[in-house]
């Protein structure tokens, strides 16, 4: 009996002392694969860091390529000569500069109209307000409206008169190539 009691105890011992052995064990390899895993990670971070500025540097080179590559005109003159394709290229300056002014006398008509639509607008609402006709609310609604709209049209105003200046500077340079030609 006492052979079985000290048996069963070292046996106990072993089969704990083996579970303890095991965990101890699986708490390492644990603790290595959580290494591992950081370790993957900051490599991956490394390699994408790293592919990021390669893609970086090569769209740079492009964009330097690219901006060293001119317009290209005359390049394929599609069986002009020098002159013939030069002739061409300035009579497709001139009609682009047509459409150009013509594009800025519609903006400016659409400018004139929008004032007077503005203008009535406004009339309107002092008739209104002196009437009683409206709510106050509604009157600084369409208040507000008329000054969005007024906003509106002094942007468009100054893109206007942007592009105004461009095309009296491109008309200016066209005429003075035009006169080196002749």
């Amino acid at each position: 009996m006492k052979k079985i009691a000290t048996i069963s105890i070292v046996v106990s011992f072993l089969i704990f002392g083996l579970n303890q052995g095991l965990a101890q064990s699986s708490a390492q390899e644990k603790k290595e694969e959580v290494k591992e895993k950081q370790i993957n990670k900051a490599e991956d971070k490394h390699k994408d860091a790293s592919d990021k500025a390669k893609m970086q540097k090569d769209k740079h080179k492009e964009k330097v390529y690219k901006e060293n590559q001119g317009n290209a005109y005359g390049k394929d003159k599609g069986g002009l000569s020098g002159r013939e394709f030069g002739q061409q290229r300035a009579e497709m300056a001139k009609i682009k500069l047509n459409e150009t002014k013509f594009r800025i006398s519609k903006a400016e008509e659409h400018i004139i109209r929008s004032r007077q639509q503005i203008g009535i607008a406004r009339q309107v609402l002092e008739e209104s307000r002196k009437k009683r006709t409206i709510t106050d609310n509604e009157i600084k609604q369409r208040e507000q409206r008329i000054i969005q709209a007024e906003q509106r049209l002094k942007e468009l105003e100054t893109a206007l008169n942007l592009s105004g200046e461009r095309l009296q500077k491109t008309e200016i340079e066209l005429k003075k190539i035009s006169i080196n030609i002749e």
